[in-house]
């Protein structure tokens, strides 16, 4: 069985074990046990479809919620993150440090940030990752008519 992540949002890189009952919910919404004749799903999608209400199931027979465990590469990323916001105290120059501190920690920074892109996500092989909901929909607007003889317009008005 194929290992499914949420790829959005608040809980990316999640387990449905590690999502929130409104959360489960909520995607239960999109991936519904029921299909119309006509649709043919992806095999992602019946995979999440069939892991996301087994979980919920699982939950209502008193299943607990999983606590998350971050990958290494976001471990890594709060630890820069955390040693930016405690060194920037002592350097920023709003304190007692000075401007080319404060930037060369900025600098020193992203560089680490960037580094840490090359650190392993521990994904497993099989991932199957939830994506981002559709965005909503224009709503249709009606036809427009012709304009008609009796039709008023802005330079009918004399004021």
């Amino acid at each position: 069985m194929p290992v499914i992540i949420v790829g959005y949002g608040d809980y990316a890189e999640y387990r449905l074990g590690e999502l929130p009952v409104e959360i489960l919910e909520e995607l239960a919404g999109r991936y519904a046990l029921t299909f119309p004749v006509e649709y043919s799903p992806e095999y992602d999608d019946l995979a999440i479809t069939v892991a996301l209400h087994a979980e919920i199931n699982r939950r209502k027979s008193g299943g607990q919620q999983a606590h998350h465990t971050p990958s290494r590469r976001a471990l890594a990323q709060i630890l820069v993150g955390k040693g930016f916001q405690q060194t920037s105290k002592h350097h920023h120059p709003d304190g007692d440090g000075n401007h080319e501190a404060q930037v060369r920690l900025g600098q020193v920074r992203d560089e680490l940030l960037e580094a840490c892109e090359n650190i392993s996500n521990d994904r497993p092989e099989n991932v199957i990752i939830i994506p981002p909901p559709p965005p909503p929909r224009p709503a249709r607007r009606p036809p427009s008519r012709p304009a008609t003889a009796n039709d008023i317009f802005d330079d009918d008005v004399p004021f």
